[in-house]
């Protein structure tokens, strides 16, 4: 169970980085893609803005991440495993 909650405690880290430094502004997207994004908002997507991301990972992953009795530090072998997911 230690070992899963090790796992997703470091994809969630690794997808929030990775969020974090792919942030575009609206205003940038193509005319297109707001029209996608609108029409997935109207069927029930939940959209969360960079400040709600922050919000999440700060009040819900970072402290358990500190606490090294519920979940222990990431290692570098944990650190690799998330990287080569992400970068398939």
């Amino acid at each position: 169970a230690i070992n899963k909650a090790v796992s997703a405690a470091g994809e969630a880290k690794d997808a929030a980085d990775a969020a974090r430094t792919s942030v575009i502004e609206y205003r940038q997207l193509s005319d297109d893609c707001k029209a996608k994004i609108a029409a997935s908002a109207a069927a029930g997507v939940v959209f969360a803005t960079q400040s709600d991301i922050d919000t999440q990972y700060d009040s819900v992953i970072a402290p358990a991440l500190s606490d090294a009795e519920t979940i222990p530090p990431l290692t570098q072998s944990d650190i690799d495993w998330a990287l080569d997911i992400i970068n398939r």
